[in-house]
Protein backbone atom coordinates (compact mmCIF):
# COMPACT_ATOMS: atom_id res chain seq x y z
CA UNK A 1 0.00 0.00 0.00
CA UNK A 2 1.76 2.92 -1.08
CA UNK A 3 1.34 6.26 1.11
CA UNK A 4 0.26 8.32 -1.65
CA UNK A 5 -2.79 6.23 -2.20
CA UNK A 6 -3.83 6.26 1.52
CA UNK A 7 -3.55 10.09 1.09
CA UNK A 8 -5.78 10.37 -1.48
CA UNK A 9 -8.49 8.22 -0.03
CA UNK A 10 -8.50 10.82 2.76
CA UNK A 11 -8.67 13.51 0.34
CA UNK A 12 -11.14 12.13 -1.06
CA UNK A 13 -13.78 11.61 2.10
CA UNK A 14 -12.57 15.40 2.94
CA UNK A 15 -14.01 16.65 -0.23
CA UNK A 16 -16.59 14.54 -0.53
CA UNK A 17 -17.98 15.05 2.83
CA UNK A 18 -17.10 19.03 2.24
CA UNK A 19 -19.37 18.95 -1.00
CA UNK A 20 -22.01 16.80 0.72
CA UNK A 21 -22.93 19.55 3.54
CA UNK A 22 -23.80 22.17 0.88
CA UNK A 23 -25.99 19.25 -1.31
CA UNK A 24 -28.79 18.77 1.14
CA UNK A 25 -31.85 17.55 -1.21
CA UNK A 26 -31.64 15.43 -4.62
CA UNK A 27 -31.70 18.89 -6.62
CA UNK A 28 -32.98 17.99 -10.31
CA UNK A 29 -35.17 15.48 -12.02
CA UNK A 30 -32.77 12.86 -12.43
CA UNK A 31 -31.59 12.74 -8.69
CA UNK A 32 -34.97 12.87 -7.46
CA UNK A 33 -36.19 10.01 -9.40
CA UNK A 34 -33.23 7.79 -7.86
CA UNK A 35 -34.05 9.19 -4.77
CA UNK A 36 -37.59 8.11 -4.71
CA UNK A 37 -37.15 5.05 -6.16
CA UNK A 38 -34.75 4.41 -3.35
CA UNK A 39 -37.18 5.38 -0.78
CA UNK A 40 -40.60 3.31 -2.40
CA UNK A 41 -37.98 0.22 -1.93
CA UNK A 42 -36.73 1.07 1.49
CA UNK A 43 -39.79 1.70 2.50
CA UNK A 44 -41.67 -1.31 1.00
CA UNK A 45 -43.94 0.62 -0.98
CA UNK A 46 -43.31 -1.32 -4.26
CA UNK A 47 -41.68 -0.85 -7.13
CA UNK A 48 -43.52 1.70 -8.87
CA UNK A 49 -43.43 5.03 -9.89
CA UNK A 50 -46.45 7.47 -7.75
CA UNK A 51 -45.85 10.21 -10.73
CA UNK A 52 -45.62 9.88 -14.74
CA UNK A 53 -42.73 12.25 -16.48
CA UNK A 54 -42.63 11.51 -19.83
CA UNK A 55 -45.21 9.42 -22.27
CA UNK A 56 -42.74 7.67 -24.28
CA UNK A 57 -44.22 3.97 -23.17
CA UNK A 58 -47.53 4.93 -23.01
CA UNK A 59 -47.95 4.89 -19.13
CA UNK A 60 -51.70 3.86 -18.55
CA UNK A 61 -52.25 4.52 -15.19
CA UNK A 62 -50.98 5.90 -12.11
CA UNK A 63 -48.92 4.65 -10.52
CA UNK A 64 -46.59 3.25 -13.05
CA UNK A 65 -43.91 0.39 -12.97
CA UNK A 66 -40.56 2.31 -12.13
CA UNK A 67 -37.75 2.80 -14.38
CA UNK A 68 -38.65 2.17 -17.72
CA UNK A 69 -36.76 4.83 -19.21
CA UNK A 70 -33.82 5.42 -16.24
CA UNK A 71 -31.97 2.39 -15.10
CA UNK A 72 -32.35 1.06 -11.75
CA UNK A 73 -29.51 0.55 -9.59
CA UNK A 74 -28.56 4.70 -8.50
CA UNK A 75 -32.02 3.54 -6.83
CA UNK A 76 -30.92 0.51 -5.03
CA UNK A 77 -27.97 2.42 -3.94
CA UNK A 78 -29.99 5.11 -2.82
CA UNK A 79 -32.12 2.23 -0.73
CA UNK A 80 -29.24 0.76 0.65
CA UNK A 81 -28.17 4.57 2.39
CA UNK A 82 -32.36 4.81 3.27
CA UNK A 83 -32.61 1.53 5.11
CA UNK A 84 -28.97 1.67 6.94
CA UNK A 85 -29.13 5.53 8.03
CA UNK A 86 -33.06 6.71 7.90
CA UNK A 87 -35.28 7.35 5.75
CA UNK A 88 -34.22 10.71 4.65
CA UNK A 89 -32.05 12.45 2.13
CA UNK A 90 -29.09 12.02 4.44
CA UNK A 91 -29.28 8.70 4.60
CA UNK A 92 -29.80 7.74 1.15
CA UNK A 93 -26.58 10.12 0.13
CA UNK A 94 -24.39 8.02 2.74
CA UNK A 95 -22.95 5.40 -0.20
CA UNK A 96 -22.86 8.09 -2.70
CA UNK A 97 -20.60 10.15 -0.57
CA UNK A 98 -18.38 7.13 -0.34
CA UNK A 99 -18.50 6.31 -3.94
CA UNK A 100 -17.18 9.71 -4.59
CA UNK A 101 -15.03 9.60 -2.17
CA UNK A 102 -13.18 6.48 -4.33
CA UNK A 103 -13.00 8.58 -7.39
CA UNK A 104 -9.17 9.89 -6.22
CA UNK A 105 -7.54 6.60 -4.83
CA UNK A 106 -8.99 5.04 -8.23
CA UNK A 107 -7.70 7.80 -10.39
CA UNK A 108 -4.81 7.14 -8.62
CA UNK A 109 -4.48 3.88 -9.13
CA UNK A 110 -5.50 3.89 -13.08
CA UNK A 111 -2.41 6.62 -12.86
CA UNK A 112 -0.11 3.86 -11.47
CA UNK A 113 -1.27 1.19 -13.69
CA UNK A 114 -0.82 3.30 -16.25
CA UNK A 115 2.32 4.96 -16.06
CA UNK A 116 4.23 2.89 -12.77
CA UNK A 117 5.07 6.35 -11.58
CA UNK A 118 3.80 7.03 -8.17
CA UNK A 119 3.73 10.95 -8.88
CA UNK A 120 1.85 10.93 -12.09
CA UNK A 121 0.04 8.76 -9.89
CA UNK A 122 -1.00 11.15 -7.41
CA UNK A 123 -1.63 13.74 -9.69
CA UNK A 124 -4.13 11.89 -11.35
CA UNK A 125 -5.54 11.32 -8.23
CA UNK A 126 -5.65 14.86 -6.80
CA UNK A 127 -7.13 16.05 -10.41
CA UNK A 128 -10.08 13.48 -9.93
CA UNK A 129 -10.59 14.81 -6.46
CA UNK A 130 -11.43 18.20 -7.92
CA UNK A 131 -13.50 17.42 -11.48
CA UNK A 132 -14.95 20.91 -11.79
CA UNK A 133 -18.40 20.65 -13.41
CA UNK A 134 -18.93 17.04 -11.85
CA UNK A 135 -18.24 17.97 -8.51
CA UNK A 136 -22.21 19.05 -8.24
CA UNK A 137 -23.52 16.10 -8.87
CA UNK A 138 -20.79 13.82 -7.43
CA UNK A 139 -22.96 13.51 -3.59
CA UNK A 140 -26.55 13.10 -4.84
CA UNK A 141 -28.28 10.69 -5.28
CA UNK A 142 -27.63 10.00 -9.20
CA UNK A 143 -25.23 8.11 -10.89
CA UNK A 144 -22.38 9.94 -11.95
CA UNK A 145 -19.70 8.39 -9.37
CA UNK A 146 -20.87 4.62 -9.72
CA UNK A 147 -20.69 5.10 -13.47
CA UNK A 148 -17.38 6.64 -13.13
CA UNK A 149 -16.02 3.44 -10.99
CA UNK A 150 -17.45 0.99 -12.93
CA UNK A 151 -16.57 2.04 -16.28
CA UNK A 152 -12.51 2.78 -15.02
CA UNK A 153 -13.32 -1.20 -13.87
CA UNK A 154 -13.82 -2.05 -17.31
CA UNK A 155 -11.09 -0.22 -18.96
CA UNK A 156 -8.52 -1.43 -16.87
CA UNK A 157 -10.08 -5.18 -16.16
CA UNK A 158 -10.21 -5.73 -20.02
CA UNK A 159 -6.87 -4.70 -20.21
CA UNK A 160 -5.88 -7.23 -17.68
CA UNK A 161 -7.90 -9.64 -19.06
CA UNK A 162 -6.14 -9.38 -22.56
CA UNK A 163 -3.06 -9.60 -21.30
CA UNK A 164 -3.50 -12.81 -19.21
CA UNK A 165 -6.30 -14.56 -21.17
CA UNK A 166 -8.06 -16.16 -18.25
CA UNK A 167 -11.66 -17.10 -17.77
CA UNK A 168 -12.47 -15.35 -14.61
CA UNK A 169 -11.18 -12.18 -15.75
CA UNK A 170 -13.71 -12.57 -18.57
CA UNK A 171 -16.17 -13.24 -16.16
CA UNK A 172 -15.62 -10.50 -14.08
CA UNK A 173 -15.43 -7.98 -16.97
CA UNK A 174 -18.98 -9.10 -17.90
CA UNK A 175 -20.02 -8.77 -14.21
CA UNK A 176 -18.59 -4.95 -14.41
CA UNK A 177 -20.78 -4.14 -17.60
CA UNK A 178 -23.89 -5.59 -16.16
CA UNK A 179 -23.20 -3.17 -13.18
CA UNK A 180 -22.74 -0.72 -16.08
CA UNK A 181 -25.60 -1.00 -17.65
CA UNK A 182 -28.05 -1.19 -14.85
CA UNK A 183 -26.53 2.47 -13.77
CA UNK A 184 -27.23 3.76 -17.59
CA UNK A 185 -28.73 2.91 -20.38
CA UNK A 186 -25.88 3.39 -22.88
CA UNK A 187 -23.97 0.86 -20.63
CA UNK A 188 -24.92 -1.29 -23.59
CA UNK A 189 -23.60 0.98 -25.72
CA UNK A 190 -20.17 0.20 -23.32
CA UNK A 191 -20.91 -3.58 -23.77
CA UNK A 192 -20.97 -3.47 -27.31
CA UNK A 193 -17.51 -1.74 -27.61
CA UNK A 194 -16.21 -3.85 -24.90
CA UNK A 195 -17.19 -7.14 -27.01
CA UNK A 196 -16.15 -5.53 -30.39
CA UNK A 197 -12.91 -4.60 -29.32
CA UNK A 198 -12.00 -7.79 -27.29
CA UNK A 199 -13.49 -9.63 -30.74
CA UNK A 200 -10.27 -7.58 -32.60
CA UNK A 201 -7.58 -8.08 -30.04
CA UNK A 202 -7.93 -11.64 -29.24
CA UNK A 203 -6.65 -13.48 -32.03
CA UNK A 204 -8.10 -16.89 -33.18
CA UNK A 205 -7.11 -20.01 -31.30
CA UNK A 206 -4.16 -21.95 -33.46
CA UNK A 207 -4.54 -25.68 -32.34
CA UNK A 208 -1.17 -25.74 -32.28
CA UNK A 209 0.10 -23.38 -29.52
CA UNK A 210 1.17 -25.02 -26.60
CA UNK A 211 -1.58 -25.15 -23.29
CA UNK A 212 0.72 -21.84 -21.85
CA UNK A 213 -0.13 -20.09 -24.48
CA UNK A 214 -3.66 -20.49 -23.81
CA UNK A 215 -4.32 -20.75 -19.68
CA UNK A 216 -7.33 -21.73 -18.09
CA UNK A 217 -8.02 -24.01 -20.89
CA UNK A 218 -9.24 -22.28 -24.19
CA UNK A 219 -10.00 -18.57 -22.01
CA UNK A 220 -7.57 -17.36 -24.67
CA UNK A 221 -10.18 -18.09 -27.63
CA UNK A 222 -12.11 -15.10 -28.72
CA UNK A 223 -15.40 -16.79 -28.84
CA UNK A 224 -15.08 -17.95 -25.38
CA UNK A 225 -13.99 -14.88 -24.37
CA UNK A 226 -16.79 -12.82 -25.62
CA UNK A 227 -18.91 -16.00 -24.40
CA UNK A 228 -17.70 -15.33 -20.58
CA UNK A 229 -18.19 -11.71 -21.20
CA UNK A 230 -21.38 -12.33 -21.68
CA UNK A 231 -22.07 -14.66 -18.91
CA UNK A 232 -20.60 -12.57 -16.66
CA UNK A 233 -22.90 -9.62 -17.75
CA UNK A 234 -26.00 -11.29 -17.68
CA UNK A 235 -25.78 -13.17 -14.09
CA UNK A 236 -26.14 -9.69 -13.23
CA UNK A 237 -28.26 -7.94 -15.29
CA UNK A 238 -30.61 -10.68 -15.92
CA UNK A 239 -32.53 -10.26 -13.39
CA UNK A 240 -33.29 -6.79 -14.87
CA UNK A 241 -34.50 -8.80 -18.00
CA UNK A 242 -36.49 -11.17 -16.27
CA UNK A 243 -38.45 -8.06 -14.26
CA UNK A 244 -38.97 -6.62 -17.60
CA UNK A 245 -40.77 -9.70 -19.19
CA UNK A 246 -42.84 -10.13 -16.68
CA UNK A 247 -44.30 -6.73 -15.56
CA UNK A 248 -44.07 -4.57 -19.00
CA UNK A 249 -44.10 -8.16 -21.57
CA UNK A 250 -40.41 -7.01 -23.22
CA UNK A 251 -37.36 -7.49 -22.20
CA UNK A 252 -35.83 -3.72 -22.99
CA UNK A 253 -38.38 -0.93 -22.50
CA UNK A 254 -38.45 0.37 -26.04
CA UNK A 255 -39.79 4.04 -24.89
CA UNK A 256 -36.66 5.37 -24.48
CA UNK A 257 -35.84 4.61 -28.71
CA UNK A 258 -38.56 7.07 -29.52
CA UNK A 259 -36.07 9.68 -28.51
CA UNK A 260 -34.44 8.45 -31.93
CA UNK A 261 -37.01 10.92 -33.73
CA UNK A 262 -37.28 13.85 -31.60
CA UNK A 263 -37.38 17.19 -33.67
CA UNK A 264 -37.26 19.39 -30.70
CA UNK A 265 -36.36 18.65 -27.06
CA UNK A 266 -39.61 19.31 -25.41
CA UNK A 267 -40.97 16.30 -27.84
CA UNK A 268 -39.37 14.81 -24.67
CA UNK A 269 -43.11 15.05 -23.23
CA UNK A 270 -44.96 14.57 -26.11
CA UNK A 271 -48.03 12.81 -25.56
CA UNK A 272 -49.13 11.23 -27.09
CA UNK A 273 -45.49 9.42 -27.82
CA UNK A 274 -46.80 7.18 -30.93
CA UNK A 275 -46.76 10.54 -32.78
CA UNK A 276 -42.89 10.04 -32.57
CA UNK A 277 -41.53 8.00 -35.34
CA UNK A 278 -39.29 8.15 -38.02
CA UNK A 279 -42.09 9.73 -40.77
CA UNK A 280 -42.47 12.94 -37.62
CA UNK A 281 -38.25 13.14 -37.86
CA UNK A 282 -38.44 13.36 -41.69
CA UNK A 283 -41.43 15.46 -42.06
CA UNK A 284 -39.09 18.39 -40.02
CA UNK A 285 -37.00 18.24 -43.03
CA UNK A 286 -33.52 17.34 -43.80
CA UNK A 287 -32.29 21.16 -43.36
CA UNK A 288 -33.56 20.78 -39.63
CA UNK A 289 -32.45 17.44 -38.92
CA UNK A 290 -29.22 17.94 -39.99
CA UNK A 291 -29.17 21.23 -37.68
CA UNK A 292 -30.10 20.16 -34.77
CA UNK A 293 -27.13 17.25 -35.44
CA UNK A 294 -24.74 20.39 -36.23
CA UNK A 295 -26.11 22.04 -33.33
CA UNK A 296 -25.48 18.83 -30.74
CA UNK A 297 -21.89 18.47 -31.86
CA UNK A 298 -20.96 21.59 -30.83
CA UNK A 299 -22.45 21.50 -27.66
CA UNK A 300 -20.82 17.93 -26.97
CA UNK A 301 -17.22 19.55 -28.20
CA UNK A 302 -18.11 22.20 -25.47
CA UNK A 303 -18.37 19.45 -23.03
CA UNK A 304 -15.65 17.16 -24.38
CA UNK A 305 -12.92 20.32 -24.77
CA UNK A 306 -14.40 22.20 -21.14
CA UNK A 307 -16.34 19.89 -18.98
CA UNK A 308 -13.85 16.57 -19.29
CA UNK A 309 -10.57 19.10 -19.83
CA UNK A 310 -10.79 21.01 -16.70
CA UNK A 311 -11.68 23.90 -18.78
CA UNK A 312 -7.93 24.42 -19.95
CA UNK A 313 -6.20 21.33 -19.06
CA UNK A 314 -7.51 19.31 -22.40
CA UNK A 315 -4.13 19.87 -24.84
CA UNK A 316 -2.50 18.01 -21.67
CA UNK A 317 -5.56 15.09 -21.79
CA UNK A 318 -4.85 14.81 -25.58
CA UNK A 319 -1.21 14.68 -24.96
CA UNK A 320 -1.51 11.95 -22.49
CA UNK A 321 -3.80 9.67 -24.35
CA UNK A 322 -1.42 10.08 -27.63
CA UNK A 323 1.40 9.20 -25.08
CA UNK A 324 -0.68 6.49 -24.13
CA UNK A 325 -2.11 5.21 -26.99
CA UNK A 326 -0.36 1.91 -26.79
CA UNK A 327 -2.12 0.66 -24.22
CA UNK A 328 -5.21 -1.93 -24.78
CA UNK A 329 -6.68 -0.10 -21.80
CA UNK A 330 -6.56 3.34 -23.17
CA UNK A 331 -7.49 2.10 -26.95
CA UNK A 332 -10.40 0.80 -25.27
CA UNK A 333 -11.57 3.72 -23.40
CA UNK A 334 -11.01 6.07 -26.29
CA UNK A 335 -13.03 3.87 -28.47
CA UNK A 336 -16.14 4.35 -25.53
CA UNK A 337 -15.58 7.89 -26.09
CA UNK A 338 -15.70 7.81 -29.64
CA UNK A 339 -18.88 5.60 -29.75
CA UNK A 340 -20.59 7.60 -26.86
CA UNK A 341 -20.06 11.07 -28.48
CA UNK A 342 -21.35 10.04 -32.06
CA UNK A 343 -24.25 8.06 -30.32
CA UNK A 344 -25.18 11.23 -28.40
CA UNK A 345 -24.18 13.58 -31.48
CA UNK A 346 -25.99 11.64 -34.08
CA UNK A 347 -28.54 9.24 -33.22
CA UNK A 348 -29.99 11.06 -29.73
CA UNK A 349 -28.66 14.56 -30.49
CA UNK A 350 -31.46 16.47 -28.09
CA UNK A 351 -31.25 14.43 -25.05
CA UNK A 352 -27.12 13.55 -25.59
CA UNK A 353 -26.96 17.89 -25.87
CA UNK A 354 -29.34 18.51 -22.78
CA UNK A 355 -27.36 16.45 -20.29
CA UNK A 356 -27.15 12.71 -21.85
CA UNK A 357 -23.60 13.16 -22.64
CA UNK A 358 -22.56 14.82 -19.78
CA UNK A 359 -24.17 12.65 -17.55
CA UNK A 360 -22.38 9.27 -19.63
CA UNK A 361 -18.98 11.09 -19.45
CA UNK A 362 -18.25 10.65 -16.13
CA UNK A 363 -17.53 7.37 -16.55
CA UNK A 364 -13.57 8.63 -17.84
CA UNK A 365 -13.16 11.04 -14.92
CA UNK A 366 -10.18 8.58 -13.46
CA UNK A 367 -9.30 7.67 -16.97
CA UNK A 368 -9.28 11.22 -18.07
CA UNK A 369 -7.40 12.67 -14.97
CA UNK A 370 -4.65 10.10 -15.29
CA UNK A 371 -4.11 11.11 -19.03
CA UNK A 372 -3.67 14.86 -17.82
CA UNK A 373 -1.47 13.81 -15.44
CA UNK A 374 0.50 11.56 -18.24
CA UNK A 375 0.88 14.61 -20.16
CA UNK A 376 1.21 17.10 -17.94
CA UNK A 377 4.77 15.55 -17.32
CA UNK A 378 5.68 14.85 -21.10
CA UNK A 379 5.29 18.33 -21.71
CA UNK A 380 7.07 19.35 -18.83
CA UNK A 381 9.56 17.22 -19.74
CA UNK A 382 9.52 17.95 -23.61
CA UNK A 383 10.23 21.50 -22.61
CA UNK A 384 12.63 20.86 -19.82
CA UNK A 385 15.26 19.59 -22.64
CA UNK A 386 14.77 21.96 -24.72
CA UNK A 387 14.94 25.02 -22.50
CA UNK A 388 17.57 23.87 -19.90
CA UNK A 389 15.20 23.74 -16.80
CA UNK A 390 15.87 21.62 -13.91
CA UNK A 391 12.98 18.40 -14.75
CA UNK A 392 12.54 18.04 -10.73
CA UNK A 393 11.71 21.81 -9.90
CA UNK A 394 9.56 22.01 -13.13
CA UNK A 395 7.74 18.70 -12.85
CA UNK A 396 6.59 20.48 -9.32
CA UNK A 397 6.08 23.51 -10.33
CA UNK A 398 3.23 22.28 -13.28
CA UNK A 399 2.11 20.02 -10.94
CA UNK A 400 1.19 22.08 -8.37
CA UNK A 401 -0.57 24.34 -10.56
CA UNK A 402 -2.78 21.90 -12.40
CA UNK A 403 -3.85 21.20 -9.13
CA UNK A 404 -4.08 24.68 -8.01
CA UNK A 405 -5.98 25.42 -11.22
CA UNK A 406 -8.18 22.37 -10.75
CA UNK A 407 -9.13 23.71 -7.06
CA UNK A 408 -9.91 26.65 -8.29
CA UNK A 409 -12.05 26.12 -11.46
CA UNK A 410 -13.89 23.66 -8.85
CA UNK A 411 -14.51 26.07 -5.93
CA UNK A 412 -15.88 28.68 -8.37
CA UNK A 413 -18.60 26.43 -10.18
CA UNK A 414 -19.40 24.78 -7.15
CA UNK A 415 -20.23 27.85 -5.44
CA UNK A 416 -22.50 28.93 -8.18
CA UNK A 417 -24.24 25.95 -8.60
CA UNK A 418 -24.79 24.67 -5.01
CA UNK A 419 -24.17 27.76 -2.74
CA UNK A 420 -25.72 29.91 -4.90
CA UNK A 421 -23.35 32.53 -5.08
CA UNK A 422 -23.91 35.44 -8.15
CA UNK A 423 -26.12 37.05 -9.43
CA UNK A 424 -29.99 35.24 -9.47
CA UNK A 425 -27.77 32.13 -7.88
CA UNK A 426 -30.17 29.70 -6.17
CA UNK A 427 -28.49 27.74 -3.47
CA UNK A 428 -29.18 23.68 -4.17
CA UNK A 429 -31.01 23.77 -0.59
CA UNK A 430 -33.72 25.99 -1.67
CA UNK A 431 -34.24 24.57 -5.28
CA UNK A 432 -37.94 23.64 -5.70
CA UNK A 433 -38.88 24.54 -2.64
CA UNK A 434 -41.83 26.31 -3.82
CA UNK A 435 -43.37 22.47 -4.84
CA UNK A 436 -44.42 22.10 -0.96
CA UNK A 437 -45.74 25.05 -0.50
CA UNK A 438 -47.88 24.42 -3.78
CA UNK A 439 -48.90 20.60 -2.36
CA UNK A 440 -49.65 22.36 0.80
CA UNK A 441 -52.37 24.33 -1.18
CA UNK A 442 -53.39 22.07 -3.55
CA UNK A 443 -53.96 19.73 -0.80
CA UNK A 444 -56.14 22.33 1.01
CA UNK A 445 -58.25 22.96 -2.02
CA UNK A 446 -60.11 20.08 -0.82
CA UNK A 447 -59.99 17.74 -3.19
CA UNK A 448 -60.15 14.10 -1.93
CA UNK A 449 -57.28 12.85 -4.34
CA UNK A 450 -55.29 15.06 -5.80
CA UNK A 451 -53.20 14.40 -9.07
CA UNK A 452 -51.00 17.52 -10.64
CA UNK A 453 -50.07 18.06 -13.81
CA UNK A 454 -46.18 19.60 -13.58
CA UNK A 455 -43.15 20.52 -14.88
CA UNK A 456 -41.04 18.18 -12.62
CA UNK A 457 -43.04 15.00 -11.36
CA UNK A 458 -40.35 14.00 -9.79
CA UNK A 459 -39.07 16.49 -7.52
CA UNK A 460 -42.56 17.98 -7.24
CA UNK A 461 -43.52 14.44 -5.57
CA UNK A 462 -40.06 14.79 -3.44
CA UNK A 463 -41.20 18.12 -2.05
CA UNK A 464 -44.98 17.65 -1.64
CA UNK A 465 -45.87 13.68 -2.15
CA UNK A 466 -48.30 13.85 -4.12
CA UNK A 467 -49.07 12.12 -7.54
CA UNK A 468 -48.17 13.94 -10.32
CA UNK A 469 -47.82 13.99 -14.57
CA UNK A 470 -45.25 16.30 -16.52
CA UNK A 471 -47.09 18.79 -18.58
CA UNK A 472 -47.15 17.51 -21.92
CA UNK A 473 -45.41 18.67 -25.01
CA UNK A 474 -48.41 18.69 -27.80
CA UNK A 475 -50.43 21.88 -27.09
CA UNK A 476 -53.74 22.64 -25.21
CA UNK A 477 -55.57 19.54 -26.46
CA UNK A 478 -52.09 17.13 -25.26
CA UNK A 479 -52.92 19.08 -21.95
CA UNK A 480 -56.13 18.22 -22.00
CA UNK A 481 -56.47 14.28 -23.12
CA UNK A 482 -53.93 14.01 -20.38
CA UNK A 483 -55.72 15.56 -17.78
CA UNK A 484 -58.88 13.14 -18.69
CA UNK A 485 -56.86 9.69 -19.15
CA UNK A 486 -55.01 10.50 -16.04
CA UNK A 487 -57.46 11.79 -13.55
CA UNK A 488 -55.51 15.23 -13.13
CA UNK A 489 -57.38 17.76 -10.93
CA UNK A 490 -54.51 20.33 -10.81
CA UNK A 491 -52.49 22.00 -13.03
CA UNK A 492 -49.01 24.34 -11.72
CA UNK A 493 -47.56 26.34 -14.52
CA UNK A 494 -44.44 27.28 -14.20
CA UNK A 495 -41.92 29.74 -16.56
CA UNK A 496 -40.86 26.30 -18.35
CA UNK A 497 -43.92 25.45 -20.13
CA UNK A 498 -43.41 23.49 -23.35
CA UNK A 499 -43.20 26.26 -26.43
CA UNK A 500 -46.76 24.92 -27.78
CA UNK A 501 -48.50 25.33 -24.79
CA UNK A 502 -47.05 28.83 -23.20
CA UNK A 503 -49.14 31.05 -25.64
CA UNK A 504 -52.23 29.64 -23.98
CA UNK A 505 -50.75 31.11 -20.63
CA UNK A 506 -48.99 34.32 -21.23
CA UNK A 507 -50.18 36.64 -18.90
CA UNK A 508 -52.61 36.30 -16.61
CA UNK A 509 -55.12 34.14 -18.97
CA UNK A 510 -55.41 30.25 -19.03
CA UNK A 511 -57.42 27.53 -20.81
CA UNK A 512 -61.03 28.21 -19.96
CA UNK A 513 -61.28 24.93 -18.26
CA UNK A 514 -58.58 25.65 -15.53
CA UNK A 515 -59.69 27.83 -12.56
CA UNK A 516 -57.05 29.89 -10.82
CA UNK A 517 -56.30 28.65 -7.32
CA UNK A 518 -52.91 30.93 -6.10
CA UNK A 519 -49.82 32.19 -7.11
CA UNK A 520 -46.27 31.76 -5.51
CA UNK A 521 -43.12 32.60 -5.99
CA UNK A 522 -40.53 30.31 -6.69
CA UNK A 523 -37.02 30.37 -5.34
CA UNK A 524 -35.78 32.69 -7.71
CA UNK A 525 -38.62 34.70 -7.75
CA UNK A 526 -40.55 33.68 -10.86
CA UNK A 527 -44.52 33.20 -10.39
CA UNK A 528 -45.39 29.68 -9.62
CA UNK A 529 -49.26 29.60 -10.74
CA UNK A 530 -51.63 26.75 -9.04
CA UNK A 531 -54.97 26.11 -11.48
CA UNK A 532 -58.20 23.91 -10.46
CA UNK A 533 -59.17 21.40 -13.42
CA UNK A 534 -63.13 22.01 -14.22
CA UNK A 535 -64.16 19.78 -16.93
CA UNK A 536 -66.88 17.14 -16.71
Amino acid sequence: MRLWLVALGAVGLLTAFAQSRFVTQPGYMDACYAYNGGYAIAAGQGWNDSYLWNYLDDPTTIPHPAHTYWMPLPSFVAALGLWLGGLTFRGAQVPFIILAAALPPLAGLAGWVLTRDDRRALLAGLLAAFTGFYTAYTTTTDGFPLYALIATGVFLLTGEALAQRRADLWLAVGGLLGLAHLTRADGLLLLAVVLAFVWAQVPRRNPSDPPAVMPRRAAGSRVVAVGLILVGYLAISGIWFVRNQLILGTLFPGGGLRTLWLTEYDEFFHYPASDLGLPHLLASGWPAVLRARGAALLENLQTMAVVQGWVVLAPFVLAGLWHLRSRRDVQLAVWYLIALFAAMTLAFPWPGARGGYFHSSAAFIPFLAAAASVGIGRSVQWVANRRGWVLSQATAVFDGAAVVLAVGVTVFLFAGRVIGTGQGGVAWSRQDHAYAEAGTLIRADGSPAPVVAVNNPPCFYYQAMLPAVVIPHGGPSALEAVVRRYGVTHVIVDRNLPNDLAPSFEGEKALTWLEPVSAIADESGASLRIYRVRLP
